[in-house]
């Protein structure tokens, strides 16, 4: 059975991406660990910080960006998250990998597309030496997307990775449709307010339109985050989710600070949190029903 993939992703930055993936990667790490399979958690945010919500002081030397550029290897790219070996305050999770993304990665698919590029200007100018425009005529031309589903997809069908999550950045950017193409579901977090919800709606709209153009993806849930049902405007914005998204739309996920400080600090998630305070009880109950979704579709596939 090949792993089931899927994507932490929203147009708008700020809403909870990192911190979503992050808790559906480490719980269901745990819930695979009794069976011998491993999770892996993939950074795909240049400026994004799920190294430090994990736990690591630094982001790791090699990352996906070394992988696309075939400058390292899966055993360079790929290291444990399973940080208490370290710090042994930190959780024990030794099923639970990690693939980071850098500031590189940008650079990187801007190099492989444009190079791409250049060579099918080439292709079609005829000015390729013979040798070359044969080989590429036989196997393609390998930009940023062929590269992402080239580093990826053996990752899929290792039988010892059970889950692969997908930390986006904002409107996921050049690998949007890489990603789209790769991943099952998408989990979409959203935090009510009149522009986060109008951005989910635009959002949730080019996953349609990707579909259309026969990417893989579909939606999987709504996942509200930071939510306070004693504000007017949170009141508002969630019925309009549910009036749009219907039986897709999560159990929202309450305001927590100590969630908030759990993952500044780095590696404890709201189940670790629960042990010492009970207020974030809530959290971690609306989060099963998360994992018990994405869960149910490993059992589907």
């Amino acid at each position: 059975m090949t792993a089931v993939v899927v994507s932490s992703e929203a147009r708008k930055g700020g809403v909870g991406k990192t911190t979503n993936a992050f808790h559906m990667a480490v719980r269901l790490a745990e819930m695979t660990r009794p069976r011998g399979k491993n999770v892996l958690f993939v950074g795909l945010d240049p400026q994004g910080d799920a190294y430090r919500v994990l736990g690591f002081d630094h982001p790791p030397v090699n990352g996906i960006s070394d992988l696309m550029m075939e400058e390292a290897g899966y055993k360079d790219a790929i290291v444990s998250a399973d940080l208490s070996k370290v710090d042994p305050r930190l959780p024990k999770r030794p099923n639970l990998l990690y693939l980071a993304a850098s500031d590189a990665l940008t650079r990187t698919v801007k190099q492989l597309d444009d190079g791409a590029a250049a060579l099918q200007q080439g292709l079609k100018d005829g000015s390729l030496p013979k040798p070359l425009r044969t080989m590429l005529e036989q196997t393609g031309v390998r930009d940023a997307t062929a590269a992402f589903l080239e580093v990826m997809e053996p990752l899929r069908q290792n039988s010892r990775i059970a889950y692969i999550v997908l930390d986006c950045p904002p409107s996921i950017g050049p690998l949007q449709t890489a990603v789209h193409q790769f991943a099952d579901f998408a989990v979409v977090p959203v935090i009510p307010g009149d522009q986060n919800v109008t951005m989910t709606f635009e959002h949730t709209q080019q996953i349609a339109q990707d579909r259309s153009q026969g990417c893989k993806i579909r939606i999987l849930a709504i996942q509200p985050l930071r939510v306070d049902m004693q504000k007017q405007v949170h009141q508002f914005s969630m019925q309009q989710l549910q009036e749009v998204y219907g039986d897709l739309l999560m159990t929202p996920i309450p305001t927590r600070t100590a969630i908030q400080k759990g993952v500044s600090y780095g590696g404890y998630s709201a189940w670790d949190i629960m042990d010492i305070d009970k207020s974030v009880e809530p959290v971690a109950l609306a989060y099963d029903e998360l994992i018990e979704l994405v869960m149910k579709q490993r059992v589907k596939a």
